[in-house]
């Protein structure tokens, strides 16, 4: 298609794009628990979160069985608060998905836990800015490491995977989106993504 028209639908990343995510939780928890920020770290990010993601648990059951492994001293509302807090806005990334919005059809694609999402919908008002879709891992049964997500998109879209653009901070998940012939941009920064997106003439 020509070069101005393409891409005809963007997909965007919602934590750690436009929403700050779960990443960073461990500067607070490392102040309640006494505990060195990589301690913290190394126990957070390599456990398994796949069970939230896919909403086969609730958020209650799977931060209890978390807490519980690590031996962590805090109960699981103190750990839901403080996961909470960090769920703030990434600066200028609205402004840049905003501008999109007005030249083209925007979808969300995100790994989220059901309960996550809709505390951010509530605290961030963000839907309006994707009116292609909204799809959540633990509604479509799958995470952004499998293609099947990608599939997912195309489909409910009704785009040809070439005709898309993919927007997210993980490289993984830009080579994956690849893999069924959608293009990335990698975000690093509102800055970096807007300039990215003037080099392509979007």
């Amino acid at each position: 298609m020509p070069r101005s028209k393409w891409p005809r639908r963007i997909i965007c990343d919602l934590s750690d794009v436009l929403i700050k995510g779960l990443r960073g939780v461990e500067v607070s928890l490392s102040g309640l628990l006494g505990l060195p920020e990589k301690e913290i770290s190394d126990s957070l990010y390599v456990y398994d979160f796949s069970p939230l993601w896919l909403g086969k648990k609730s958020e209650d059951d799977f931060l209890a069985e978390l807490i519980s492994r690590t031996g962590w001293q805090l109960d699981t509302p103190t750990l839901k608060r403080h996961i909470r807090d960090n769920f703030t806005e990434i600066d200028g990334t609205r402004d840049v998905y905003s501008r999109l919005a007005r030249k083209r059809e925007l979808a969300l694609l995100s790994v989220n836990a059901r309960e996550w999402a809709e505390f951010m919908e509530s605290r961030f008002r963000y839907q309006h800015l994707f009116s292609a879709g909204v799809f959540y891992s633990y509604q479509i049964g799958f995470t952004k490491r499998e293609a099947g997500s990608f599939a997912h998109v195309v489909r409910a879209l009704g785009v040809p995977p070439r005709e898309l653009l993919f927007i997210d901070d993980s490289k993984r998940f830009v080579d994956m989106a690849a893999t069924v012939g959608i293009r990335g941009i990698l975000f690093e920064n509102s800055q970096k993504l807007q300039s990215d997106l003037d080099e392509i003439g979007v």
